[in-house]
């Protein structure tokens, strides 16, 4: 057997292919140091199959990959074939080549081939095991491994030895027999072991097969009595909700009949009402009649008192003016005694005048200065006369002008006791007929206010009385839905059959522990109850307990009634996983929702079970959100609002199962939300009953102001005309009587100013005296004559003023008379205009008498219209109590409808349960079991029976089903068992017995390769050294099987010595000579020599080098070497060099010799 060619990439420094190829005995490699000759050995001992990178001059697998250089990237594998020529067939493989391949990843992967077909590294062990090549030959030998040789111990150095002899599979296969033997001695001892059990356990379990059997056979019984119950239970719930819907139907169809006829009502309340309305109308038009009647009457009365008022102050001006009468009467007579005085006067002064002129005579001088005395006083006298006559005129006008003022005074009396009477009259008018023609503006826009309200209460009342219907009706089925729900939640619908018995024990008081079903512990939003349910999944059954006491007391009752299984979460032993960062920071990650245990909301002992159900599950937005996060993270499971699920395997579980089922967990969030509509719709329908209360208080409340606003604004209107004209009257009447104030005042107002105090009269007596006694003297100075003359002056002075007076007294007199005529024509007047204020209080007594009566007629009228509307509102109150039966009809209908839902509902709820129990506990499902209903015989008294074998299962007890499979099982394991025991003894028997053989075939082998080795080391020892002598020896010759070997060495000239007292040269001479002397008893196909001649002289390399040529005809040797010699004694050299940094080349060189003995060269 010859290496014909080696092929290396990636392989340490070879980072391209190399193929190598080997085809002499005596092989080169050369080059200088560092340049990758050690790597090829390094690759044929890998591709060998060395186990360890630090025989290979690395720390890892991965350190023999190609690494890079500066020019080139690393390399992800390498790669090492080795090709044999086997024809003479010294390798077991039926083909006269064989390729032995090894491959190695960065990834620390590694593959092995013989023939390009895959292997073990044990296959290629067995394959080179006897050839020289194993794991423990001697094919590749280096310097360090030479010296080796000789500083090993016996034993260790033995295996070289076992090698040359091939007793090394035997010594294999002796390891593998005791190994197999300890393996079999176990064996036998774990099988008599379990025999030993087996017999215990099968003789108990006889009679508890017995008691299985005859439970199995009662249990049957039950289950085919159960089973047909509750296949007819099915059908029977399957007729109830048929039953069920049919009443809906007939229910719909009388609430359709009932709305149809509430709408009728309703309309006829609305005709009537409408009626109502108008014949209101009618009592506002005869209120606001009967108000202008009334106002009328009024208004009569009020003008009767003015005209009283007006006749009052016509007597008082009468009887002032008769007052004036008789006052001017009496001054009438004195003006006419002062007016015959003054004639008297006159005519006694013209007697005088003439006696004086009879009696005057001439005057003289002495009289003169008398005279002008006299003239002086007559000028006095006549200043006086003068001044009394005016003062007398003055005296007399103020007279007149007195008595006018107290007529303008008597006057303006009147005026001014009339007067705030009609200025408060104009007052009282103007502020009524403001206040009408307010009220009727106030009156319109109350009416027109309260027809818009009336119209906004209208159109909300119809609004929110379909609201309310609407409302009404939601509620109902929210109502219904409700019980539904609350049914199954209290009966526990959904969970599994195990879970339910649990529950349905511990009400009944049956189990003493609290058992709180996973989904009704959590709660969670709507939007989130899908996710939530399919995240807990199978778990969403399971019970929380307080501890594993009660856990256990659960699974007994369970075991004891055959009820099932279920599964507990005792607080006491579950250990939540801790808080994940990488979570915490996924949890803000766009379209994640956050950890499902932090969604849902539970007692604060239970947050231990959601945090260890749900704390390693991410609640997502959508399934790609999910599928997003399960390619980037790895997170362990992903669940989207949709229930779609991404597994920690990559597996993704979505799409719907047809009709939808809602868990536990839906169910109590569609509860809470129902109940939230529910209140809402609650509270709606309050305020919208209030509001309806109020609204219809404000209707009537609006309808009462229209009409009394209209009654009211008819009245005023007719009352503001009225006002009007009354305020017209009496204004032009305050006008009037105003300006007569005015004149009277100003007339006043003038006389008393010219009123004032008249200076008094000139005392004309003592004037005259002095004139006289000046006429005295003046007539004794003077002649008589001008005495005389001045007498008849005097007289004719007298004369005249005397017919001044005259004058003065009859112009008084005349004014005396005029005021009189004028005082009758006023009195004149008084009367008719007496006359006319009573006619016209006659005809307002006969107009106040006719609206007396207009009104009682009215008051009549409205009585019969009050009448008519009573009526009426009887009408009205009759229809609503009709409208309030038929709306009590269709609510008892409504609820008669919500509770055949409900019966519905519970009858498909119960037919769930049931067909659910049908299904997991007998295998029968819904369709199969009303298909069989009709022919499903039940014994009339299958409850009594069902009592009879549940009693008869509950007397046995504890019962082990199980035990009849188990002694059956445990009889037929003994037999086998049995069986195996004596196989195994065999077996036993048989592997001591191939120990000996190979013991005795190693004993053999291992002493006639000795001896044969013995002989050829002397030889070597003594060829290499040209002398001395060298001897091996047993180190336990009694005990061949674990002998080591002992060297004795006597080198030539010199005594014997200890091998490590030997030179570096001497050691290596005699470690040669050992391998050359094992070569020589088992020739080795190939020897791979790495610097073995490094510390050899030139004389000692010549002999190393003519016994590699002496050995190279059985042996093929690859050699390491920078000896000349050692090189020249090769037949193919092998350069190697690094022509790039970092990376090998080998380059071969063939050495033919010609027959002259001349060497030729010739590069490949």
């Amino acid at each position: 057997m010859r290496l014909k060619r080696i092929t290396i990439f990636g392989f340490k420094t070879f980072a391209e292919r190399t193929d190598i190829d080997l085809r002499g005995d005596l092989i080169a490699v050369v080059g200088p140091n560092g340049c990758g000759k050690s790597n090829i050995v390094d690759a044929i001992l890998w591709a060998l199959g060395e186990p360890s990178p630090k025989h290979l001059r690395a720390q890892t697998t991965t350190d023999v990959i190609f690494a890079g250089s500066a020019r080139r990237r690393p390399l992800g594998y390498a790669e090492v074939t080795l090709v044999f020529d086997n024809e003479d067939g010294t390798l077991p493989v039926p083909t006269a080549e064989v390729v032995i391949t090894r491959k190695a990843t960065r990834a620390g992967e590694g593959s092995y081939a013989i023939n390009r077909q895959p292997c073990r590294l044990r296959d290629l062990y067995d394959l080179l095991a006897d050839s020289g090549l194993g794991k423990s030959g001697y094919a590749i030998v280096t310097q360090k491994e030479i010296d080796q040789a000789l500083a090993a111990s016996p034993e260790d150095r033995r295996a070289w030895v076992d090698e040359a002899a091939g007793v090394q599979r035997y010594r294999q296969r002796k390891h593998e027999s005791f190994r197999r033997l300890a393996a079999a001695e176990d064996h036998l001892a774990r099988i008599k072991d379990i025999l030993h059990e087996v017999e215990q356990q099968r003789e108990p379990l006889r009679e508890e097969a017995e008691k299985a059997r005859r439970y199995k056979s009662a249990a049957d019984a039950l289950r085919e009595v159960e089973c047909g119950m509750l296949v007819v239970q099915v059908a029977d719930l399957v007729r109830e909700m048929e039953a069920a819907e049919a009443s809906l139907q007939r229910l719909a169809h009388t609430l359709t009949q009932d709305n149809g006829n509430a709408v009728e009502l309703e309309g006829r309340i609305a005709t009537t009402e409408a009626k109502r309305r108008k014949l209101e109308e009618e009592l506002a038009a005869i209120r606001a009649e009967q108000h202008r009647l009334s106002t009328g009457a009024d208004r009569c009365e009020a003008q009767q008192k003015l005209n009283a008022q007006r006749l009052r102050g016509l007597d008082e001006l009468e009887a002032t003016l008769r007052e004036d009468a008789t006052r001017d009467e009496r001054r009438q007579g004195e003006a006419a005694r002062e007016v015959e005085e003054r004639e008297a006067e006159l005519k006694a002064a013209r007697e005088t005048l003439e006696r004086v002129r009879s009696e005057t005579a001439g005057a003289g001088a002495q009289a003169d200065a008398v005279r002008r005395e006299l003239a002086d006083a007559e000028k006095a006298l006549a200043a006086a006369r003068e001044t009394h006559t005016r003062i007398a005129k003055e005296r007399a006008e103020a007279d007149h002008r007195a008595d006018r003022l107290k007529e303008v005074m008597r006057e303006l009396a009147g005026i001014e006791r009339a007067m705030p009477d009609l200025v408060a009259a104009e007052q009282e008018a103007k502020a009524a007929l403001e206040e009408q023609e307010a009220r009727l503006q106030a009156d319109h826009d109350q009416a027109a206010a309260a027809r818009g309200e009336l119209r906004r209460l209208e159109a909300a009342e119809a609004e929110e009385a379909q609201t309310g219907r609407s409302l009404a009706t939601k509620l109902a089925s929210l109502e219904g839905r409700h019980r539904a729900i609350e049914h199954t939640i209290e009966t526990h619908e959904g969970l599994n059959h195990g879970a339910r018995a649990v529950l349905d024990a511990a009400e009944r008081g049956v189990l003493s522990a609290r058992y709180t079903p996973v989904a009704e512990a959590f709660e969670t939003d709507r939007e989130l109850a899908l996710a939530i349910e399919t995240a807990l999944g199978a778990a969403a059954n399971d019970l929380i307990v307080a501890d594993e006491r009660a856990a256990r007391e659960g699974i007994e009752f369970l075991k004891r009634e055959r009820a099932g299984r279920a599964t507990f979460q005792p607080l006491t032993l579950i250990r939540p996983s801790p808080p994940n960062r990488e979570l915490s920071a996924l949890a803000h990650r766009k379209g994640v929702l956050g950890r499902a245990s932090e969604l849902v909301r539970c007692r604060k002992e239970h947050e231990p079970v959601a945090e260890s159900l749900l704390g390693r599950i991410l609640i997502v937005e959508t399934l790609d959100v999910a599928l997003e996060l399960a390619r980037t993270t790895g997170w362990s499971r992903l669940v989207s609002l949709d229930g779609e699920v991404v597994h920690s395997s990559g597996a993704v579980t979505g799409g719907t199962t047809g009709k939808p089922t809602f868990g536990m967990v839906q169910r109590k969030a569609e509860l809470g939300e129902l109940e939230r509509e529910m209140k809402a719709i609650q509270q709606s329908l309050a305020k919208l009953a209030k509001a309806g209360k109020e609204r219809a208080a404000a209707k009537d409340a609006a309808r009462n102001v229209i009409q009394e606003a209209e009654r009211a604004a008819q009245e005023v209107q007719r009352q503001v005309a009225e006002a009007a004209k009354w305020h017209r009257e009496v204004h032009h009447e305050l006008e009037s009587t105003q300006k007569s104030a005015l004149r009277l005042t100003a007339e006043r107002e003038r006389l008393e100013a010219a009123a004032g105090t008249l200076p008094d009269l000139p005392v004309l007596a003592t004037l005259e005296s002095a004139r006289d006694d000046i006429l005295k003297r003046l007539a004794g100075l003077s002649a008589d004559a001008d005495l005389a003359e001045e007498r008849l002056k005097d007289a004719e002075q007298r004369l005249a003023q005397a017919e001044m007076l005259l004058g003065q007294a009859t112009r008084r007199l005349e004014a005396a008379r005029d005021g009189e005529q004028s005082r009758a024509r006023k009195l004149a007047s008084l009367g008719p205009e007496r006359d006319q204020l009573k006619q016209a209080n006659e005809e307002l007594e006969k107009e106040s008498e006719a609206f007396r009566n207009q009104r009682k007629s009215k008051d009549a009228e409205y009585t019969g219209a009050l009448e008519r509307r009573k009526a009426l509102e009887a009408a009205i109150e009759s229809g609503a109590e009709d409208l309030k039966k038929c709306r009590e009809r269709i609510q008892a209908a409504t609820e008669a409808s919500h509770q055949a839902e409900l019966t519905r509902a519970r009858s498909d709820a119960r037919r769930a349960s049931v067909a659910q129990r049908l299904l997991e506990e007998y295998g029968v499902d819904e369709a199969a079991a009303i298909e069989t209903a009709p022919h499903t015989v039940v014994p009339s008294d299958a409850a009594t029976v069902v009592g009879r074998l549940r009693r008869e299962l509950r007397e046995m007890g504890d019962v082990n089903l199980g035990a009849i499979e188990a002694y059956e099982r445990l009889t037929q394991r003994a037999g086998e068992l049995v069986g195996q025991l004596d196989d195994v003894d065999a077996s036993i028997a048989q592997i001591r017995a191939s120990i000996s053989e190979l013991d005795k075939l190693t004993r053999d082998r291992f002493e006639d390769t000795f001896a044969q080795l013995e002989v050829a080391f002397t030889e070597m020892f003594d060829r290499l050294f040209g002398g001395g002598s060298g001897k091996l020896s047993l180190s336990k010759p009694d005990d061949i099987l674990d002998t080591g070997i002992e060297i004795d060495v006597q080198l030539p000239g010199k005594k014997k010595q200890k091998l490590e007292l030997l030179s570096g040269g001497e050691r290596s001479l005699c470690a040669t000579a050992f391998l050359f002397a094992l070569l020589r008893v088992k020739p080795s196909p190939l020897v791979i020599l790495d610097e073995v001649d490094a510390p050899l002289d030139g004389r000692n390399v010549e002999r190393y080098a003519d016994m590699l040529r002496d050995f190279s005809s059985t042996t093929q040797f690859i050699f390491i070497t920078h000896n000349p010699t050692t090189i020249e004694a090769a037949h193919i050299w092998l350069g190697v060099t690094m022509q790039e940094p970092g990376v090998t080349s080998v380059i071969p060189c063939s050495v033919p010799v010609e027959p002259s003995g001349q060497r030729l060269f010739q590069m490949e």
